[in-house]
This record gives structure tokens, C-alpha cells and sequence, in this order.
């Protein structure tokens, strides 16, 4: 059950890295049963997280939309596989690793996994998070799974190498 913390609890998150990661997984995460249907997951967001996650894509005319609109236009954007395939070009390391265990497991329980290993996944809703019964879930909605199957994954991952060892180079100068 989530709670707030009283002075002294928060003297102790500060002190234990391992309850910080959880803290901030839980204030990202959506509260509930762990879902993996794309449509389903979008339908049960806020019309603000919808609105947030079209901005991210850019998806024209998301203020006027209804929610289901915006779930819609959102579930078209990211499982079009030449969308999806810039969005995982863009992904560094510890991204790209999440990202093909999650397309074997369509799901990881890892209440401490750090942040930032899963927030442009999160951001771009390629993967959801969720709270229940005290464990963190990273689910990679069926939909998404199935796009990603439809690229050409040997070539996506080839050319990820290029990216990141590019990126490195630039970074290095």
C-alpha cells in the first residue's frame, strides 16, 4: 500500500539507494493488475498521459481528440514498424537490452531496476509500468510485440550498433 512518508522515513530513503529506486519506480508506475493489451493499457491512462505520450510522437491534432481518439491515433503511431524503428534507434545500451528481454518475456518484475534503464521506453509508450501487490512490472504490450516481429530485428539491432558506436565516438571527441 502506498503511503506517504513521515520525516524519519525519509531520512532512511535517503540513506537506501535500493528504497529510492523503488520509490521512483512507483511514482511512474500505473497503480494496479499488471494489463498487456496496448488498447486496453491506453483506455485505463489519464486524457493528460494520452496527451503527453501524442506530444512525444508528435501526433497532429491531439487537443481536440477524445481519449479514445488519442488512443487510438497513439496505438497506430507506435506499432506503424517504421516508427517503431527509429524509436529503437534511438535507444542506448541498457535500453536496448530491457527492450529484447521484454520482446521474450513480455514481462519483467524488478522493483530496484533504475529508472532511467526504462523512461524513453516509458515516454514513448513502448512499455508500461505497473505497481501491484508490491512489485514493480515492466510489461511490453502484446501489440508492440508483434510489431517489433515484423521488422527486420537482425538489421534493427546491426544498426543500433552503428548508432551507439557513433554516438560514442562524438561524445568521446
Amino acid at each position: 500500500m502506498l503511503r506517504m512518508l513521515n520525516n524519519e522515513e525519509e531520512v532512511y530513503m535517503l540513506e537506501d539507494p535500493t528504497l529510492q529506486l523503488e520509490q521512483t519506480n512507483i511514482q511512474h508506475a500505473i497503480i494496479g493488475e499488471p494489463m498487456t493489451s496496448l488498447s486496453e493499457i491506453l483506455l485505463s491512462l489519464t486524457k493528460t498521459r494520452l496527451s503527453a505520450l501524442a506530444s512525444v510522437h508528435s501526433i497532429t491534432g491531439r487537443s481536440k481528440m477524445k481519449k479514445e481518439e488519442l488512443a487510438e491515433a497513439l496505438s497506430d503511431y507506435v506499432t506503424n514498424t517504421e516508427h517503431l524503428s527509429s524509436m529503437l534507434l534511438q535507444m542506448d545500451g541498457a535500453e536496448w537490452s530491457l527492450f529484447e528481454t521484454l520482446l521474450q518475456e513480455s514481462s519483467v518484475q524488478d522493483n530496484t531496476i533504475p529508472y532511467g534503464d526504462y523512461a524513453f521506453l516509458l515516454d514513448r509508450g513502448l512499455v508500461f509500468s505497473f505497481f501491484w501487490e508490491g512489485q514493480l512490472h515492466l510489461i511490453m504490450p502484446e501489440e508492440i510485440r508483434d510489431a517489433i516481429r515484423k521488422a527486420d530485428l537482425p538489421v534493427l539491432k546491426q544498426q543500433h550498433g552503428q548508432h551507439q558506436l557513433a554516438y560514442q565516438y562524438i561524445v568521446a571527441a
